[in-house]
């Protein structure tokens, strides 16, 4: 139990944090970025460059993770729900991005702490939102699947660890 709940918050952590790439891609943490787009990744391929900051990009995420996790007809309804989900956090998220990338020339310390604490809380809201949906997409796996998107979220941690850690 304890394994599967370590795999489900991983698996969780991947699709918010591949959120979190698309919409903001580090915006929040610098203050100053601009929110942009970038050509969209090839189909199958696990870019963290896809369409920062757009619709576009979510999407190209929820396509990429329907192909690798190898989603059934029966698994659909289910995956709907999720992506309906990742959609919303996304459409937040960006909103959130824009709003403090359009202020950043005139806001003040204060108002900069403030935004970034909007766009955390935004974070948590939506990783909160995104768990239920997954819980029982996860539930519905196959065990390979479950390896397909176990592997997926290791390799998205990986791909997000720092030179030297």
């Amino acid at each position: 139990m304890k394994t599967q709940r370590m795999k489900l918050n991983c698996a969780a952590t991947l699709v918010v944090g591949a959120m979190m790439t698309l919409t903001v891609g580090g915006l929040a943490m610098a203050g100053t970025g601009a929110v942009t787009s970038a050509p969209a990744a090839a189909p199958g391929s696990h870019s963290h460059s896809m369409s920062h900051g757009t619709s576009q990009g979510v999407d190209a995420m929820i396509e990429h993770l329907h192909n690798q996790l190898k989603i059934t007809a029966a698994q659909e309804p289910l995956w709907q729900k999720l992506a309906a989900v990742m959609r919303a956090n996304s459409a937040r998220m960006i909103s959130l991005a824009k709003a403090r990338n359009d202020h950043t020339a005139t806001q003040s310390a204060v108002e900069d702490l403030n935004s970034y604490a909007e766009i955390a809380q935004a974070h948590a809201e939506g990783m909160k939102n995104l768990v239920p949906p997954f819980q029982a997409l996860y539930d519905s796996m196959s065990a390979d699947q479950k390896k397909a998107a176990d592997d997926e979220f290791r390799e998205h941690y990986r791909g997000h660890k720092r030179p030297g850690k």
